[in-house]
């Protein structure tokens, strides 16, 4: 799936909550900026929806209720989280899609791939109301390329990846708030698999935090789709175009960035963001080499890891 970066986006300094921090004082920060999805919605509006209002207004198909109210309950605990830790609000609205409507109104977008555009100065998320739809069924499949590392963690947690993989799509709308936030701070003008990178970061920052069962779903569901193989394009700048190789690929390229998401996690939590802004200055231009460079002096890592591709 392709992504572009909006030059419509008014951008912000964030300053990180000292709660995120611990006692140190929060630096002001900003994030790279993340892309999103770049198409226009297609000519039936969703207007003719039903709609749960709320802070963040859910438009949903119709007998999908029980689900929109479970997405909208989600990301709005997602917002107010990164609302609170970054200091940036966001207008959000969110659409829960049949298979018939999502051909309807994203007929662009693989049934089941999350995404997020920017629509009339507006982020719109959109996710699907079925669990039958690419993103399940491929991790289904994988089933049995799942690390059994991760199997027992799994276990010892009281999950099973069966139950795990039916909610790969519902992990996913997380990771789009994560594009939004990003794309809403003033940032360097990086390539597109560092948006993938912070969006995931700042997704997993949440889980992790405050559901920390779905932080783990996240992790063994991503560590095997890397563990499926690695795709004849396999270099980060090879991510635009992974779709194109088909949904594992994708997944793989998705699942590398959490490695090292969950890596420097553990070390620096949400002062990766602070430390982001210390190094990389906004408006610069930086291809992949040099921004790895950057990144090996904020989180001594990167190189090796990219190498590791």
């Amino acid at each position: 799936m392709k992504t572009t970066f909006s030059t419509s986006q008014v951008r912000h300094r964030v300053t990180i909550s000292p709660a995120s921090l611990g006692a140190q004082p929060a630096p002001a920060v900003t994030p790279q900026r993340a892309g999103v999805v770049s198409y226009v919605m297609g000519p039936t509006s969703s207007r003719a929806l039903p709609v749960l209002e709320g802070k963040v207004r859910t438009s949903y198909s119709n007998g999908e209720l029980a689900r929109a109210q479970m997405f909208q309950h989600e990301i709005t605990a997602a917002a107010d989280f990164l609302e609170k830790r970054l200091g940036v609000k966001a207008k959000l609205e969110l659409m829960v899609l049949s298979p018939a409507d999502w051909e309807r109104l994203v007929p662009m977008v693989p049934y089941g791939i999350t995404n997020v555009s920017e629509q009339g100065g507006k982020f719109v998320a959109v996710v699907p109301a079925s669990q039958d739809n690419v993103v399940t069924q491929e991790a289904l499949a994988a089933a049995a390329a799942l690390p059994a590392e991760w199997r027992t963690r799994l276990e010892e947690a009281g999950l099973s990846y069966a139950e795990v993989a039916k909610t790969f799509a519902d992990l996913a709308a997380v990771h789009e708030l994560g594009h939004v936030w990003a794309n809403l701070i003033d940032v360097p003008n990086a390539p597109p698999w560092f948006g993938e990178f912070l969006a995931t970061y700042l997704a997993y920052a949440y889980y992790q935090a405050l559901e920390p069962k779905r932080a783990l779903a996240w992790d063994a569901l991503l560590a095997t789709s890397v563990a499926r193989g690695r795709p004849q394009r396999c270099e980060l700048d090879d991510f635009e175009r992974s779709l194109e190789e088909g949904l594992p690929a994708f997944l793989w390229h998705q699942g590398r960035y959490q490695q090292r998401v969950r890596v420097v996690h553990q070390v620096q939590g949400l002062d990766f963001i602070g430390n982001v802004d210390r190094v990389l200055s906004a408006g610069d231009k930086l291809p992949t080499a040099q921004l790895l460079q950057k990144l090996e002096l904020i989180a001594p890592g990167f190189l090796a890891w990219a190498k590791a591709s």
